[in-house]
């Protein structure tokens, strides 16, 4: 993975774009979390909130870490000013961040809640 980055970074450079190392942003959360303020802590962890309920795709949270990270590279390498997602809204409203607060387990209907490809699962599950 840090060869890929490596070079990655190496073509951005010579082509004079910015560049951001989303390995480096989810390695630090995996260490160390993500606080958002008025919110809490977000992990990688299956329903720390920085995940979708599959545990692969970024929640709305995760995305608009990210996208966060992207606005500043372009707004350090370009001299912009572009505005970065407000994070305590996206993860207050974020149902992944939601259930990892609650602590609580996810259910069979939490997932159907949340999570519109288990609607699927939940009638092979329950034979309806």
């Amino acid at each position: 993975m840090k060869q890929y980055n490596a070079k990655l970074r190496a073509l951005a450079d010579a082509n004079g774009w910015a560049f951001v190392d989303v390995n480096a942003i989810l390695t630090d959360i995996a260490k160390n979390g993500f606080a958002i303020a008025g919110v809490g802590t977000v992990t990688t962890d299956y329903l720390g909130g920085l995940f979708g309920l599959d545990g692969v795709h970024p929640s709305a949270t995760g995305h608009a870490i990210v996208a966060s990270a992207v606005i500043d590279s372009i707004n350090a390498k370009y001299g912009t000013s572009l505005a970065k997602p407000n994070l305590a809204a996206i993860a207050a409203a974020d149902p992944q961040v939601c259930m990892a607060k609650s602590a609580q387990t996810a259910t069979l209907a939490d997932l159907v809640k949340y999570a519109p490809a288990a609607r699927a699962a939940e009638s092979v599950i329950l034979n309806r």
